[in-house]
């Protein structure tokens, strides 16, 4: 089971890539909503000021995508 979990960027996210956070089959960044834009990233895309990161977490794995982004 997945769930959708949107996450704000924290400032200590800013400037790192999504392969940062991503944990293969357990977390991974599906979108990117910025400036009101909303896209797909791939592993560089780096994270930025305002970002709403829209996240696949496996059951059981949201304390690590919490922990990741400071939530």
């Amino acid at each position: 089971q997945i769930t959708l979990v949107d996450m704000d960027v924290k400032p200590h996210m800013v400037h790192k890539s999504v392969k940062f956070v991503d944990i293969p089959g357990e977390v991974e960044v599906v979108a990117i909503t910025r400036n009101g834009k909303t896209f797909m990233p791939n592993s560089a895309t780096v994270f930025q000021t305002g970002d709403l990161v829209h996240l696949f977490v496996a059951a059981g794995s949201k304390n690590k995508a919490s922990q990741a982004f400071g939530n």
